[in-house]
């Protein structure tokens, strides 16, 4: 099929949401899909690069199915709504025909899609080629949680971006021909906050390329100065207070000296300085490392070097690094800021509370007795090839 994947987090760099979008379109190129992303980015990043398609394609054949049109980024004064949406929005109503004309599905993800939804109402050649919006979280859901926890939000943020969000969740779930939700919570926050339909919804999960990421390889264990008593604790992603950093960092307090934490991803500076202050005055420097931003194809020499992946946040939709520390052979825990399905909820092990004594209590029995991952059931279900497959069947269904 031909399809249309408007989405704003697209790579170059490889960091946040943008590797699984990533890996979902390699996924699609190599089932016999053309795709042609339209992502924001312009001027601070040109065209994916193909040494990176090179690590994921193997068929050359394959990446002229790809194509990425790259429109302007947000800046700090103008954000995706002031500046990117509109460019979308422009786009969509010159070239109109060309896309009905041109694609079987267009397929939106997050911020981006109000421009398409606007553009369809206006156009309704638009109408005609099957539109499929992905929600990976909700704007009120992670809005609420944000509240709830009382968390700084922006002003800008709070009356600017973040209504438009909603309004453009709200629109897509009503426009949409299907809306696929990356969890059973986030499908719950869709009906709730979004009035979706529960007969348009289909749950499809993230997935883990077993490639780039398993356990056999080089650790990073040695370079860092572990020794073999050592236990080392790893949470990936921005270092923030919705992540649940600090009272990770805190939990160390309750935990033998030879229990150390690596916390791989970036975050705001002021956010980071907070983080080093708080790890000084606490006497905990020798035990925290703070790596920044990892390239996504190094990942998985982090996870390898750690004994167990805790992830404490207040607010995920399906978060894709738990899969990649499945993968990598980690044990896995989480707080109950997003629900999966049983049968993955028994890969994992929810923490009761986010409070530091419990995450040190559970991290003391995890590694004590580490639960074994049947690595052939999660590569069934969960690589981007079986994900790809169920979306497939989906595009496959709108087709009739």
């Amino acid at each position: 099929m031909r399809i249309l994947r408007i989405v704003y987090d697209y790579p170059p760099p490889l960091l946040g949401l943008n590797p699984g979008i990533f890996e979902m379109t390699v996924a699609q190129l190599k089932s016999g899909h053309q795709v042609e992303i339209w992502c924001g980015g312009w001027p601070r990043k040109k065209q994916i690069s193909d040494t990176i398609l090179d690590r994921v394609l193997r068929n050359d054949e394959i990446k002229p199915n790809l194509r990425v049109r790259i429109f302007p980024a947000a800046l700090p004064i103008l954000d995706i709504y002031a500046l990117t949406v509109p460019f979308v929005f422009l786009s969509l109503l010159f070239k109109s025909k060309k896309i009905a004309e041109s694609f079987d599905v267009v397929h939106c993800h997050g911020n981006l899609t109000l421009a398409f939804v606007l553009a369809r109402r206006i156009f309704g050649r638009l109408r005609k080629v099957k539109f499929v919006f992905h929600l990976h979280i909700t704007a009120r859901g992670r809005e609420e949680r944000a509240l709830k926890n009382r968390e700084r939000i922006k002003f800008s943020d709070r009356y600017f971006s973040w209504p438009l969000h909603k309004y453009s969740d709200r629109l897509g779930c009503a426009s949409a021909d299907v809306v696929l939700c990356s969890s059973e919570s986030v499908k719950e926050e869709a009906i709730k906050f979004c009035g979706a339909s529960p007969e348009k919804i289909t749950v499809v999960n993230n997935g883990v390329n077993f490639d780039t990421f398993g356990s056999e390889g080089d650790n990073l264990r040695q370079d860092f100065g572990y020794v073999e008593s050592d236990r080392v604790i790893i949470s990936v992603g921005t270092v923030s207070p919705r992540k649940g950093s600090l009272n990770l960092i805190r939990s160390l307090l309750k935990l033998p000296q030879n229990y150390f934490l690596m916390l791989v991803g970036g975050g705001s500076e002021k956010y980071l300085e907070y983080i080093k202050y708080e790890v000084q005055e606490m006497g905990l420097s020798r035990r925290v490392r703070i790596t920044g931003p990892v390239d996504y194809f190094d990942l998985s020499k982090y996870y390898r070097t750690a004994d167990v992946f805790v992830l404490p946040s207040s607010y995920e939709g399906f978060p894709k690094v738990v899969l990649e520390a499945l993968a990598c052979g980690l044990p896995v825990l989480t707080s109950k800021s997003f629900k999966v399905e049983p049968s993955f909820a028994q890969l994992i092990r929810y923490l009761p509370t986010t409070e530091p004594a419990d995450i040190a209590k559970e991290i003391l029995e995890t590694i004590n007795a580490p639960q074994k991952t049947d690595m052939k059931k999660l590569k069934e279900s969960y690589s981007w090839e079986a994900i790809a497959a169920k979306i497939d069947d989906i595009y496959a269904r709108l087709a009739k």
